[in-house]
């Protein structure tokens, strides 16, 4: 069967099953690359995506399989979306829209 260009449920469950093979696939990679992001969340309040990347690379922490992985690392409990977003300044993210994250997992 066909998948439809515009279905906002199927959209939603391709996500999901996209960050499940992340989170099976590159699960070493996406530990340190969490702990990474936390502590950029403790340092500076809140991560995006190009931060947690630029940080990834100073450690010389191998790249992810493929770089979408990026959007698993914030998922999860402990993650808060805010209501603020950047442009990605990745040359491979075209200036796409990214979210910023606050860690909460600390807290109890």
């Amino acid at each position: 069967m066909d998948t439809p260009l515009f279905d906002a449920l199927v959209s939603r469950e391709k996500k999901k099953d996209g960050l499940d093979r992340v989170a099976t696939q590159a699960a070493d990679w996406l530990t340190t690359a969490r702990a990474v992001a936390v502590d950029i969340c403790r340092q500076r309040g809140s991560v995006w995506s190009d931060l947690i990347m630029y940080e990834m690379e100073i450690i010389r922490a191998s790249p992810p399989h493929h770089r979408n992985a990026y959007g698993a690392v914030t998922r999860g409990p402990g993650w808060i979306k805010t209501d603020r977003w950047r442009r990605s300044t990745a040359t491979t993210r075209h200036a796409g829209l990214q979210w910023e994250w606050e860690w909460h997992g600390d807290r109890r």
